[in-house]
């Protein structure tokens, strides 16, 4: 059942995303979809993003079901108050009636046929958009020049609203700096009159020398299928911007950075492009990058076990989120004096801290190879006694996970390293005159860990709900696995799902190396449990009244609840990196 007129924020939205720039909204319809956009762009341009399919993008946001989503928001009441919302809500009815047409229609008609904004060097930026409509484009482009015109006399500067014709062509400005022109069912904008001239130039200049011709910018289009809409970054070109480089650099010398994300700052020093695709489908927003490899390729230094192994995916209750990764975690340190000869703080932080737990072991060839390259970084709910008071906040539990070679001659040897660790923050709490950690041994499933906790002997009520509480450092050593957790209730959770208990789906690696998931109803729920001490936390850190601090954790509610899971993976090993992310939205159809 349509009810056009029930949710009347949507083109007060909308018209922030598509209609801000009013004169400078782009049209025409091209005898094939986006070719005629690319004609009329440089190949020089150095970042084009492109709208190849508008009504998948529109359609969602124009839904009844995204407009309920929003009305339901805690701020949607005072947003509706807000004066300056109403004056554009006026605005909307008065562009309806102007132009004898629904906002829903309109805009349809008016992007229907695709856009692609480019910039190059120099700060030169240019936006085109292809319309449904030419009659539609005509009529809104009138109004903006009379709505224009009645703002600059407001300013006394009537003069810098004005046109120009050349070849038949009537060049517009609305403010003496931005050029523009209106030409059937297209719009063209451009920062500057100079570089509209270059875009008009290129487009009856010819094909190679434009983006459609452009071998780079084809190839992307092929990497990436079929997207809704396409981010290109011409590396060749974006090399030579100042702190390109020096950036990637940056990133590539810290230890950490280079084990997640390893390579990819490497490519980009000697890729031709990276891309981006949008794709939408019912329910489900997802994104592509792919990096295209340049003549001299720079080896990644990630270091992959084999890319065809199954990494083990626990069914974990309450879990949060989960970091899957294949690394090869010898291969790396080994490397380590190459990948990073000015050693930093963090990894000689990292090497005292190993050798007083390892302690005469060689930590190359002993410690980091025992681990297989199957890694899982784990972030869970926590569990806590009904008949004891929970602390405040209730933090989440997390937990590394890691596949031994050798578990029988590895677990003796994690297990001191373990106890020594323990030892330590209990003589470092002691010194601080701080309640230190008591350990225990109990079985769970057959299999003996050691856990640890602080005593509640002798607490107050209040005194028990102490954030010390959320931790519980234990380890876990079922099978071939090792549970470093935070948590005993994580760690026996993980235990049940490991030895088959709780269930396990393996997963292929092959293309893919690393794996972040996140659980928005588990966020979501997490939130609400700690609702009250985060509403106190933000008044006391912002200086927020009570209602100003409510009022930004229910947004906080709003948009975790919006998203059922969220998934992003990198991929590449011996071929160029790719990325990819899927969001999978609350109540939407399969």
């Amino acid at each position: 059942m349509n009810r056009p007129h029930r949710h009347r924020w949507q083109p007060l939205l909308l018209a922030g995303l598509f209609a801000a720039p009013l004169g400078i909204q782009l049209a025409c319809r091209a005898s094939e979809p986006g070719e005629q956009l690319r004609r009329s762009v440089p190949a020089a341009a150095v970042v084009c993003l492109e709208i190849l399919q508008p009504q998948a993008l529109l359609d969602p946001l124009l839904s009844e079901d995204f407009a309920a989503r929003v009305e339901a928001l805690p701020l949607w009441p005072e947003l509706v108050e807000n004066p300056k919302f109403q004056e554009l809500r006026a605005g909307i009815g008065m562009f309806q009636v102007s132009l004898a047409t629904d906002w829903r229609t309109a805009l349809r008609e008016l992007t229907g046929g695709g856009a692609l904004f480019a910039a190059a060097p120099g700060d030169r930026t240019v936006l085109l958009t292809d319309s449904l409509n030419p009659d539609l484009l005509k009529r809104v482009h009138e109004l903006a020049v009379n709505i224009a015109r009645g703002e600059a006399e407001k300013r006394g500067e009537p003069d810098v609203v004005r046109s120009d014709e050349q070849d038949g062509l009537a060049r517009w400005t609305f403010n003496g700096v931005e050029s523009h022109v209106v030409s059937g069912s297209r719009l063209v904008a451009a920062n500057d009159s100079e570089v509209l001239e270059h875009v008009l130039a290129a487009a009856r200049g010819p094909k190679s020398e434009t983006l459609a011709g452009d071998a780079g910018y084809a190839a992307a289009r092929t990497a990436l299928g079929d997207p809704a809409a396409m981010l290109f970054l011409n590396l060749r070109v974006l090399r030579h911007a100042p702190g390109f480089l020096e950036g990637l650099e940056e990133s590539g010398g810290n230890p950490l950075a280079a084990l997640l994300i390893g390579g990819l700052p490497d490519s980009l020093k000697s890729a031709d492009w990276l891309a981006a695709g949008l794709y939408v489908a019912k329910g489900r927003l997802s994104a592509q990058v792919k990096v295209g490899p340049g003549e001299n390729p720079v080896a990644p230094p990630l270091p992959l076990g084999d890319m065809d192994t199954l990494l083990p995916d626990p069914r974990l209750p309450g879990e949060i989120a989960a970091l899957r990764l294949n690394r090869d975690l010898h291969s790396f340190y080994s490397a380590k004096d190459d990948l990073f000869p000015a050693r930093t703080s963090g990894l000689i932080f990292f090497e005292n801290m190993m050798g007083i737990f390892f302690s005469g072991r060689n930590l190359t060839d002993e410690i980091m190879a025992a681990p297989q390259p199957e890694v899982s970084f784990v972030v869970a709910r926590q569990d806590f006694a009904d008949d004891a008071p929970a602390p405040e906040p209730q933090l989440p539990g997390f937990a590394l996970v890691l596949r031994l070679r050798d578990p029988e001659a590895f677990r003796p040897v994690l297990e001191e390293a373990w106890q020594k660790a323990l030892g330590l923050i209990n003589f470092t709490r002691g010194q601080k005159a701080e309640p230190g950690l008591i350990l225990d041994r109990p079985r769970h499933g057959g299999i003996a860990i050691t856990t640890s906790h602080f005593s509640t002997v002798g607490l107050t009520e209040a005194e028990q709900g102490n954030i010390r509480f959320n931790f519980q450092p234990t380890l876990a050593m079922p099978g071939e696995f090792a549970i470093l957790s935070s948590s005993e209730s994580v760690a026996r959770r993980l235990v049940d799902s490991l030895t088959g208990h709780g269930g396990t789906k393996p997963i292929s690696a092959a293309g893919s190396h690393t794996r972040l998931t996140l659980h928005g109803g588990a966020i979501r729920d997490l939130l609400r449990l700690n609702f009250d001490a985060m509403v106190r936390n933000n008044m006391i850190e912002e200086g927020h009244t009570r209602e100003e601090a409510e009022m930004a954790i229910n947004l906080l509610l709003a948009v975790a609840g919006q998203v059922n899971r969220a998934e992003f993976g990198l991929g590449g090993g011996k071929q160029p990196p790719s990325a990819s992310l899927t969001l999978d939205f609350a109540g939407a159809g399969e």
